[in-house]
């Protein structure tokens, strides 16, 4: 991810969840590759706590949804 590709905090919370997914999993090869100066690291490094949080609420979300509906179809069910 070239620095011209940084990803804006309200670009990110646009992304799908696969999308956001994707780039973090590219965050992480790229900071793995020790190929990174140490100024692209930390960018890096925010965009990725960022996309890991937009994640995790898109799963709590999810999850909150699945949750209501398992509630209801127990509801009618009874």
């Amino acid at each position: 991810m070239a620095k011209s590709e940084k990803l804006a905090k309200n670009n990110i919370e646009k992304l799908d969840f696969e999308t956001a997914l994707s780039k973090l999993e590219e965050i992480v090869e790229k900071l793995g590759s020790g190929k990174v100066n140490l100024e692209e690291m930390v960018d890096l490094y925010e965009q990725g706590i960022s996309l890991k949080d937009h994640c995790s609420k898109k799963l709590s979300d999810a999850k909150m949804k699945v949750e209501i509906l398992v509630k209801k179809e127990s509801s009618i069910s009874n």
